[in-house]
C-alpha cells in the first residue's frame, strides 16, 4: 500500500510539474474515428462500448502522461511524423500545422532526393505539389514503373515497380 501511494504521488508530481495542458491528439483521433464509424446509432453504440471498456480513459491517460509531456518538453508531437523504410529508400510523412496538408520527404541512402506537399484540392482529390507550388502528376508505365512529373511534363522521379510495390504492402 505504501509503495502504491508513493508511485501515485510521484506520478502526480510529474503531471503537475509538466505544466502542460496539451493537445490530447490520441484522444481526438479516437473521438474522430468514433464519429466516422457509421450512422448516429452505430457511433453511439461504439461510444458506449469503448467507454465501458475504458478505451477513452486509456487514451486520455496516455495523452496526459506521455504524449502531452513529450510535446511540452520537446516542442514536437510524438504523433507528428511517420517514417516508412524499405532498403535504402525512406519516406517521411509529416502533417502540416493546418492539418490539411502532409509534407512528404523521400530519402535515398539518407540523402533527401524529393520533397512534396500533399493536399486536398477543391474537388476533394488528393494532389501532390513541389515546394514551389508545381503540381505533380504520376503515371504508371508499361513495365510497372511509376513516374512522377510536374504538370509541364518534366520528370522529377521514377520508381521501379518492385520499389513501389514494397511500399504498398
Amino acid at each position: 500500500m505504501k509503495r502504491t501511494s508513493l508511485i501515485s504521488m510521484a506520478l502526480l508530481v510529474v503531471i503537475m510539474t509538466s505544466s502542460c495542458y496539451g493537445p490530447f491528439e490520441l484522444t481526438k483521433k479516437l473521438w474522430k474515428w468514433n464519429g466516422s464509424v457509421g450512422d448516429k446509432w452505430m457511433n453511439e453504440g461504439v461510444f458506449l462500448v469503448i467507454n465501458i471498456i475504458p478505451v477513452y480513459a486509456a487514451c486520455a491517460i496516455v495523452d496526459a502522461v506521455v504524449l502531452n509531456s513529450v510535446k511540452f518538453w520537446t516542442g514536437k508531437s510524438a504523433m507528428e511524423s511517420k517514417t516508412i523504410e524499405q532498403g535504402d529508400i525512406k519516406a517521411v510523412l509529416t502533417p502540416g500545422k493546418d492539418r490539411k496538408t502532409v509534407r512528404l520527404e523521400i530519402y535515398r541512402s539518407n540523402v533527401l532526393v524529393q520533397t512534396a506537399v500533399i493536399r486536398a484540392d477543391a474537388d476533394g482529390s488528393l494532389q501532390a505539389y513541389t515546394l514551389d507550388g508545381n503540381k505533380l502528376v504520376s503515371r504508371t508505365l508499361g513495365d510497372g514503373t511509376i513516374e512522377v512529373s510536374r504538370a509541364d511534363g518534366h520528370v522529377v522521379a521514377a520508381y521501379p515497380a518492385t520499389a513501389a510495390g514494397q511500399f504498398l504492402q
